[in-house]
């Protein structure tokens, strides 16, 4: 690599970011997020990964002197390069591993621990919602990534998508709220809520593990180690795994 090979940074549009698997063995290539645009700087950028940069879908290519933006060929910056920007290598960026799925209902005898949701007649605040895993991926794509940054989530075998987090979506799905480490359809809760404690403990088998009880469905324990941080990239790579 020439000695004196420039610095580039590479502007790209959040949904534009799938190439970058394509170069992710090459090294000194760093990435960092915007709500608006994705940054790719690739220090001492020379000859045998410029064809690679160039092949990327970019909204525009840089030079990078300092703080300064100069359009490729250029002796004028355009602007400046964001100073908030957090670099992560280009590897680390993407190496993210597919949320596993939600756990198969575990048993539990009926007559031994029976329990019936009724209607609450107290509101609750909603902690978690379940949406179908292309709606999820659609929200990811448009999203403020500080939005998603609050945000954690699971994806199961039927393509079902668990998010947790505050504040929610604001996207149509079934919505839950949490009493112990159970997860109810908001608006109704248990007949008998000092049950919460010991069916907690009897259906999940760790302290932060969850139990996610749909009306007149299967109820699933789900563990903490299910669930990942929302990123555009996970969702990406999770979703069309």
């Amino acid at each position: 690599m020439a000695e004196n090979a420039p610095t580039l940074v590479l502007k790209l549009s959040p949904q534009d970011t799938g190439p970058l698997a394509d170069i992710r063995t090459q090294h000194k290539l760093f990435v960092a997020e915007t709500d608006e645009a994705v940054w790719l700087k690739a220090k001492e950028a020379g000859k045998d990964i410029r064809s690679s940069l160039n092949a990327l879908p970019a909204v525009r290519t840089y030079v990078l002197q300092g703080r300064l933006l100069f359009p490729v060929g250029a002796t004028v910056p355009e602007a400046h390069l964001p100073q908030s920007l957090q670099w992560k290598p280009l590897q680390v960026w993407l190496r993210v591993e597919a949320p596993r799925s939600v756990l198969p209902p575990l048993e539990l005898p009926a007559d031994k621990l029976p329990f019936r949701l009724v209607r609450s007649q107290e509101e609750k605040t909603a902690s978690a919602l379940l949406i179908e895993a292309d709606r999820w991926l659609q929200y990811a794509e448009t999203a403020p990534a500080v939005r998603l940054s609050k945000l954690r989530f699971a994806l199961s075998e039927e393509r079902q998508v668990l998010v947790t987090g505050t504040p929610l979506p604001a996207v149509p799905g079934r919505l839950f709220w949490q009493m112990e480490r159970l997860l109810l359809p908001a608006g109704w809760t248990l007949e008998y809520p000092l049950l919460a404690p010991l069916l907690s403990r009897r259906m999940t088998k760790k302290p932060d593990d969850l139990v996610l009880i749909q009306l007149g469905g299967p109820w699933a324990g789900i563990p903490q180690a299910a669930f990942v941080d929302a990123q555009r990239a996970t969702v990406r790579l999770s979703i069309n795994a």
